[in-house]
Protein backbone atom coordinates (compact mmCIF):
# COMPACT_ATOMS: atom_id res chain seq x y z
CA UNK A 1 0.00 0.00 0.00
CA UNK A 2 1.18 3.52 -0.75
CA UNK A 3 -0.55 6.89 -0.58
CA UNK A 4 0.15 10.61 -0.16
CA UNK A 5 -1.98 12.84 2.06
CA UNK A 6 -1.98 16.42 3.31
CA UNK A 7 -0.81 16.66 6.96
CA UNK A 8 -3.80 18.87 7.85
CA UNK A 9 -6.28 16.35 6.42
CA UNK A 10 -4.54 13.49 8.25
CA UNK A 11 -4.44 15.47 11.52
CA UNK A 12 -8.14 16.39 11.34
CA UNK A 13 -9.23 12.81 10.65
CA UNK A 14 -6.95 11.23 13.29
CA UNK A 15 -8.22 13.61 15.97
CA UNK A 16 -11.73 12.30 15.31
CA UNK A 17 -10.86 8.59 15.57
CA UNK A 18 -11.49 6.62 18.79
CA UNK A 19 -8.43 4.71 20.03
CA UNK A 20 -7.18 3.62 23.44
CA UNK A 21 -3.81 3.22 25.17
CA UNK A 22 -4.08 -0.52 25.59
CA UNK A 23 -1.06 -2.27 27.08
CA UNK A 24 -2.71 -5.70 26.84
CA UNK A 25 -3.75 -5.28 23.19
CA UNK A 26 -1.49 -2.68 21.55
CA UNK A 27 -3.24 -2.95 18.19
CA UNK A 28 -6.11 -0.97 19.80
CA UNK A 29 -3.69 2.00 20.05
CA UNK A 30 -3.50 1.94 16.26
CA UNK A 31 -5.56 2.95 13.27
CA UNK A 32 -6.29 0.72 10.31
CA UNK A 33 -5.88 2.53 7.00
CA UNK A 34 -7.30 0.92 3.86
CA UNK A 35 -7.48 1.75 0.18
CA UNK A 36 -9.39 -0.67 -2.02
CA UNK A 37 -8.41 0.89 -5.33
CA UNK A 38 -5.96 3.31 -6.84
CA UNK A 39 -7.66 6.70 -6.66
CA UNK A 40 -8.22 9.56 -4.26
CA UNK A 41 -9.67 8.04 -1.09
CA UNK A 42 -8.50 6.16 2.00
CA UNK A 43 -10.57 4.85 4.89
CA UNK A 44 -9.26 5.19 8.46
CA UNK A 45 -10.67 2.96 11.21
CA UNK A 46 -10.17 3.24 14.96
CA UNK A 47 -11.55 1.11 17.77
CA UNK A 48 -11.32 0.72 21.53
CA UNK A 49 -13.49 -2.44 21.30
CA UNK A 50 -16.50 -0.52 22.61
CA UNK A 51 -16.55 2.34 20.15
CA UNK A 52 -15.49 2.11 16.53
CA UNK A 53 -14.94 5.04 14.22
CA UNK A 54 -14.59 5.13 10.45
CA UNK A 55 -13.65 8.18 8.40
CA UNK A 56 -12.95 8.66 4.72
CA UNK A 57 -10.13 11.02 3.75
CA UNK A 58 -8.89 12.48 0.49
CA UNK A 59 -5.50 11.07 -0.48
CA UNK A 60 -3.56 10.18 -3.60
CA UNK A 61 -3.51 6.36 -3.54
CA UNK A 62 -0.67 4.85 -5.59
CA UNK A 63 -1.11 1.24 -4.43
CA UNK A 64 -4.15 -0.34 -2.75
CA UNK A 65 -3.87 -2.30 0.50
CA UNK A 66 -4.10 -2.09 4.30
CA UNK A 67 -1.76 -0.89 7.04
CA UNK A 68 -2.14 -0.67 10.80
CA UNK A 69 -0.14 2.17 12.42
CA UNK A 70 0.12 3.50 16.01
CA UNK A 71 -2.31 6.43 16.10
CA UNK A 72 -0.38 8.73 18.47
CA UNK A 73 2.84 8.46 16.45
CA UNK A 74 1.02 9.14 13.20
CA UNK A 75 -0.84 12.09 14.74
CA UNK A 76 2.44 13.54 16.06
CA UNK A 77 3.91 13.41 12.54
CA UNK A 78 0.76 15.00 11.07
CA UNK A 79 1.00 17.86 13.57
CA UNK A 80 4.69 18.61 12.99
CA UNK A 81 5.27 18.01 9.27
CA UNK A 82 4.31 20.74 6.83
CA UNK A 83 4.67 19.04 3.42
CA UNK A 84 2.49 16.27 2.02
CA UNK A 85 3.06 12.94 3.77
CA UNK A 86 3.69 9.74 1.82
CA UNK A 87 3.10 6.45 3.63
CA UNK A 88 4.40 3.26 2.04
CA UNK A 89 4.02 -0.28 3.35
CA UNK A 90 7.26 -2.24 3.79
CA UNK A 91 7.86 -5.91 4.73
CA UNK A 92 7.00 -7.15 8.25
CA UNK A 93 4.40 -4.39 8.80
CA UNK A 94 6.91 -1.53 8.77
CA UNK A 95 5.68 1.74 7.26
CA UNK A 96 7.94 4.28 5.58
CA UNK A 97 6.82 7.89 6.10
CA UNK A 98 8.25 10.65 3.88
CA UNK A 99 7.62 14.38 3.86
CA UNK A 100 9.92 16.76 2.00
CA UNK A 101 13.51 15.79 2.87
CA UNK A 102 12.43 13.90 6.00
CA UNK A 103 12.14 10.12 6.02
CA UNK A 104 11.00 7.90 8.93
CA UNK A 105 10.10 4.26 9.59
CA UNK A 106 7.25 3.27 11.91
CA UNK A 107 6.67 -0.25 13.20
CA UNK A 108 3.08 -1.16 12.50
CA UNK A 109 0.90 -4.17 13.23
CA UNK A 110 -0.58 -6.92 11.12
CA UNK A 111 -3.82 -5.42 9.75
CA UNK A 112 -5.54 -8.80 10.25
CA UNK A 113 -5.16 -8.34 14.04
CA UNK A 114 -7.31 -5.19 13.98
CA UNK A 115 -10.82 -5.82 15.41
CA UNK A 116 -13.68 -6.22 12.95
CA UNK A 117 -16.06 -3.30 12.74
CA UNK A 118 -19.76 -4.11 12.92
CA UNK A 119 -21.86 -3.12 9.94
CA UNK A 120 -24.46 -0.42 10.52
CA UNK A 121 -27.68 -0.24 8.56
CA UNK A 122 -27.76 2.67 6.16
CA UNK A 123 -30.65 5.11 6.34
CA UNK A 124 -31.54 8.65 5.34
CA UNK A 125 -32.88 11.34 7.63
CA UNK A 126 -34.07 14.86 6.90
CA UNK A 127 -33.95 17.38 9.74
CA UNK A 128 -34.43 21.12 9.80
CA UNK A 129 -31.04 22.86 10.12
CA UNK A 130 -32.24 25.19 12.90
CA UNK A 131 -33.54 22.22 14.91
CA UNK A 132 -30.28 20.34 14.38
CA UNK A 133 -28.20 23.39 15.43
CA UNK A 134 -30.33 23.71 18.58
CA UNK A 135 -29.76 20.02 19.38
CA UNK A 136 -25.98 20.37 18.99
CA UNK A 137 -25.84 23.57 21.06
CA UNK A 138 -27.65 21.83 23.92
CA UNK A 139 -24.88 19.17 24.23
CA UNK A 140 -21.75 21.03 23.07
CA UNK A 141 -20.72 21.74 26.68
CA UNK A 142 -19.88 18.02 27.00
CA UNK A 143 -17.37 17.98 24.14
CA UNK A 144 -13.78 18.07 25.39
CA UNK A 145 -11.10 20.34 23.99
CA UNK A 146 -8.22 18.45 25.65
CA UNK A 147 -5.84 17.07 23.04
CA UNK A 148 -4.63 14.41 25.46
CA UNK A 149 -8.12 12.88 25.39
CA UNK A 150 -8.76 13.13 21.66
CA UNK A 151 -10.89 9.98 21.68
CA UNK A 152 -13.62 11.99 23.43
CA UNK A 153 -14.06 14.62 20.72
CA UNK A 154 -17.53 14.48 19.21
CA UNK A 155 -21.15 13.96 20.06
CA UNK A 156 -23.11 10.72 19.73
CA UNK A 157 -26.34 11.07 17.78
CA UNK A 158 -28.96 8.35 18.25
CA UNK A 159 -32.14 8.17 16.19
CA UNK A 160 -35.28 6.22 16.99
CA UNK A 161 -38.75 5.86 15.54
Amino acid sequence: MEFTISPSVLKNELEFIAVTDSKTNPVLSSVLITATAIGNEITIFGSDQETSTKVVATANVKKAGKMCIPAKKLLAFAKTLSGDITLKEEPNHWVQLKSGNSKFRIKGFNPEQFPEMSKADKFDIVINSKTFAKMVKSVEFAITNEETRFSLFGVKLELSD
